[in-house]
């Protein structure tokens, strides 16, 4: 993962999901506040707006004197009705048919302008057994921002219609209402319907309109909320649905990317191309996915290439085998046969006697360490693990070993510390570990070299030394050193190798826990022997 991967937020997909749902909730919320709000103020401006293009339109009527065009069933109900009265109150329009009859002058000024939209508040107070009735004039006040509406005047009537108090100016104290009147005020007058006047003068004369509305649920403004509401309801639905459009897409992005680079590296693998793919954003559980795809790929790709390097090293070991054993295997057959064919003097014999011999017991020394190797190699393979004082082991080891190497013309610098050393190991397999180092040192140095030996404990472990003055190891072998079958050429020349040595003892102290490894040392050739202290049963 790069540095920049390694900002970008991350978030599971039931984090995502969930979020997306509050966000869907809480925008849904506020959109249908928001269109709430816009529908209510439109329906108060526009209808506003359509008054006044509805007034104007009222007064080219009457200038015109074509009242007809005064009458809309769409907006005062198919059962309402207009009539238009001059400046005497005589009725000279009647859209129901004939015009005829006059109103009083209280009656026309008690009715409420629709130009002010002026209505009455009535209250009714009893009083023993009479009535008393208080009005309340209202009308619009243009200068708010929200057009409330202030009390224009009040006054007070009992049962029989005389007036008690007024602060109008059509109304004085002890004047009688008729019932036509008082109905008014409750609008209960002609049938039922409401009544209200507009006021309009023409060519310096005043017409009044007065509007019997009989279907106050078809009234302009019921009628027009209820369309600009539908037509808000409408817009609510179509921009929730666009919203839910776009909450899902985002899910589904979040989504198909990484599947989409899932899918796409899975048919790449399948053709063989094992590349890495990118860690892009979404959901946790997918980058994870992603992730255990790419691990397997990894290992996979490691697999193969750990098995093809096994396959060449096995076929490298057969023809190395091959070649190490045909060598003294040709020796041998060759002198035998010019020993049998009698073409040797006795000298002869005899030397040829010696090769066939050194040959032999190199064949056998090479088919020996081959057998360790498998051994090592075999799955039931176990070590012999028993507690002991290793710091005395290594001295009689080595204490064994030096006139064998004295006699050889190798000299042996010991240095081994008197602590005592306590480990579990296998003292079978640790010799031989120790026999194929020295070997490997006596084999491949002249004689007069030294051999050198030292044991140092650190903390949880213990290495022993064994180095040489000798000539070291090439650079070109230093890699492959514990490899089977990795001798010098001259070595194979001088058949002193059989190159299973140092992997055998490589395998053995793994074996134990610890490790063998090549120092890098200017001089000679030096090895280190690791084992931890606290090594437990195998």
């Amino acid at each position: 993962m790069t540095k920049a991967q390694g900002k970008k937020k991350l978030h599971s997909l039931y984090t995502k999901i969930i979020g997306s749902f509050i966000i869907l909730i809480l925008a849904a919320v506020l959109l249908g506040l928001l269109l709430m709000r816009v529908v209510g103020e439109y329906t108060s401006y526009s209808t506003k707006d359509e008054d006044d293009i509805r007034f104007s339109a009222w007064d080219q009527a009457i200038t015109a004197k074509d009242y007809q065009d005064i009458m809309d069933t769409d907006v005062y109900g198919k059962k309402g009705y207009i009539e238009v009265l001059d400046s005497a109150l005589n009725v000279v329009y009647n859209s129901k048919g004939k015009a005829e009859g006059s109103y009083s002058e209280k009656f026309v000024n008690l009715l409420p302008s629709i130009q002010s939209g002026a209505y009455y508040e009535v209250e009714i107070e009893q009083i023993g057994e009479h009535y008393r009735v208080v009005a309340t004039l209202y009308e619009e006040d243009s200068t708010e921002n929200d057009f409330g509406f202030i009390p224009i005047g009040t006054f007070i009537f009992d049962d029989n219609g005389m007036i008690l108090y007024s602060d109008l100016d059509f109304l004085e104290k002890g004047e009688l209402l008729s019932y036509k009147e008082m109905d008014l005020l409750f609008q209960e007058g002609d049938g039922g319907s409401n009544i209200s006047k507009y006021v309009s003068t023409s060519e310096g004369e005043t017409y009044y309109v007065v509007i019997h509305d009989r279907s106050s649920e078809d009234h302009v403004y019921e009628e027009h909320y209820k369309r600009l509401l539908y037509l808000g309801i409408s817009a609510y639905v179509i921009a929730l649905v666009l919203l839910i459009f776009l909450v899902a897409m985002s899910i589904k992005n979040s989504i198909k990317i990484p599947l989409d680079v899932l899918r796409e590296g899975m048919e790449n693998f399948a053709t063989g191309q094992k590349e890495r793919l990118p860690l892009v954003e979404g959901p946790t559980e997918l980058r994870d996915m992603i992730e255990t795809f790419n691990n397997m790929s990894d290992t996979i790709a490691k697999g193969e290439l750990e098995n093809k390097k096994e396959k060449e090293q096995k076929q490298k070991m057969l023809a190395d085998i091959s070649h190490d054993l045909k060598t003294p295997i040709t020796v041998i057959l060759g002198y035998s046969k010019a020993i049998d064919d009698g073409v040797t003097g006795e000298e002869k014999t005899k030397a040829y006697l010696k090769a066939i011999y050194k040959k032999a017991d190199l064949l056998n020394e090479l088919i020996n360490q081959f057998a360790q190797y498998s051994q090592l190699e075999h799955p039931d393979f176990s070590l012999d693990l028993k507690e002991g004082n290793y710091t005395e082991f290594v001295r009689e080891y080595f204490a064994q070993e030096y006139e064998a190497l004295d006699l050889s013309g190798f000299e042996l610098d010991v240095d081994i510390p008197e602590d005592e050393i306590k480990l579990k190991f296998d003292g079978g397999q640790m010799q031989r570990v120790f026999g194929n180092i020295v070997g490997n040192a006596t084999k491949h140095n002249p004689s007069g070299s030294v051999i050198h030996v030292k044991l140092e404990k650190k903390e949880s472990e213990v290495t022993l030394y064994i180095g040489d003055d000798g000539e070291g190891i090439s650079e070109e072998l230093k890699d492959h050193i514990f490899e089977p079958f990795v001798i010098g050429d001259d070595a194979r020349r001088s058949g002193k190798g059989t190159g299973l040595g140092l992997s055998i003892a490589k395998r053995i102290v793994l074996e134990h826990g610890g490790d063998l490894t090549l120092l890098d040392n200017e001089k000679g050739c030096w090895f280190a022997v690791t084992l931890p202290c606290d090594l437990p049963n195998n």
